[in-house]
């Protein structure tokens, strides 16, 4: 979702744009929902977060196959989300004023400080790493800004007439109308709205998931509440 507007403008015809979304999110969204019933029907209760986790390193080649494909998958992943943070980063430090020299500068400073956390970090602590900023960034990306920017947005293109167009009922020397300015709403009085329902949903369920999948990356990178294979659950190698 980042990346949609790169997305959109790499397209031949952007016109085209929400045919795109309406066919990608909708297979994403088939796929995501058979997966994760077939795999909860399997499991039950003792279906861990990542379904492959269920089952020994020495599982069937099926499931190493599976494994690869969503490495595989990884390998694309971190390009696109590269291109993202440089043309954020160039945007908001550069001002869009990018020469060859500046472009190569910053792609290896980018790279150099991306990279080592992925090479270095065990299985483990990366899963700890994505959790935590998962809970930050996904919640703010997906949730909380758009809510803002809604509120933002809304007291500049209102119903009511925009600051400077609306006329005053007094006549100046002159015999012209001056604009008399309009004042902006007031987000209290934008929240009183029920246009403001779903925003302010977004907000509510936004700063509920930061603050709850922060806290339980912190308590698992702590050591506290870490996943064990409960009593009733069957061993890893009985899957496979």
């Amino acid at each position: 979702h980042h990346s949609s507007f790169l997305v959109k403008n790499s397209l031949r015809k952007p016109s085209d744009w929400p045919k795109v979304v309406n066919i990608s999110v909708g297979i994403a969204t088939a796929l995501s929902i058979i997966l994760s019933i077939a795999g909860y029907n399997t499991f039950l209760r003792c279906t861990r977060p990542n379904i492959l986790n269920n089952f020994s390193p020495d599982a069937d080649q099926t499931i190493n196959f599976a494994r690869f494909l969503l490495a595989f998958t990884m390998i694309f992943t971190f390009p696109m989300e590269f291109f993202v943070v440089r043309q954020a980063a160039t945007t908001i430090f550069l001002k869009g004023d990018v020469s060859t020299t500046r472009h190569y500068v910053l792609t290896l400073i980018i790279f150099g400080v991306t990279l080592p956390p992925g090479v270095f970090l065990s299985s483990d602590q990366l899963g700890l790493v994505l959790e935590i900023s998962g809970g930050l960034a996904a919640s703010a990306l997906g949730f909380i800004l758009p809510g803002l920017m809604w509120f933002r947005f809304q007291r500049y293109f209102n119903d009511s007439p925009p600051p400077s167009t609306k006329l005053s009922n007094v006549t100046p020397i002159g015999g012209q109308n001056q604009p008399e300015p309009v004042p902006e709403p007031s987000y209290l009085s934008l929240l009183c709205t029920k246009e403001a329902i779903p925003p302010a949903c977004l907000l509510v369920i936004g700063l509920s998931s930061l603050i709850v999948n922060t806290v339980l990356g912190i308590m698992h990178a702590a050591g506290v509440g870490t996943y064990e294979n409960p009593s009733f659950c069957p061993d890893l190698g009985d899957y496979n």
